[in-house]
């Protein structure tokens, strides 16, 4: 049975719905990748460098408010 043209559109919408997802997924790689994270169940697990770095740079609530005015 020959495509008709809606068969053909519907061929070509698949084909691009499956490079938008080639496509997304590089994307969400190179931002794993560039941020140094991972998934495990559903939680985003830091690198032990980034955990590091986030815990030598962290600023307690109080610290940060009493800073508040040095920033205006």
């Amino acid at each position: 049975m020959p495509q008709t043209h809606y068969d053909e559109i519907l061929t070509k919408i698949h084909g691009l719905q499956d490079q938008l997802e080639v496509e997304l997924d590089n994307l969400v790689e190179n931002k794993r990748e560039q941020y140094q994270y991972k998934l495990k169940k559903g939680k985003v697990l830091f690198d032990k460098k980034i955990r590091d770095y986030h815990q030598k740079y962290r600023v307690d609530v109080w610290t940060s408010a009493k800073n508040k005015g040095d920033w205006s």
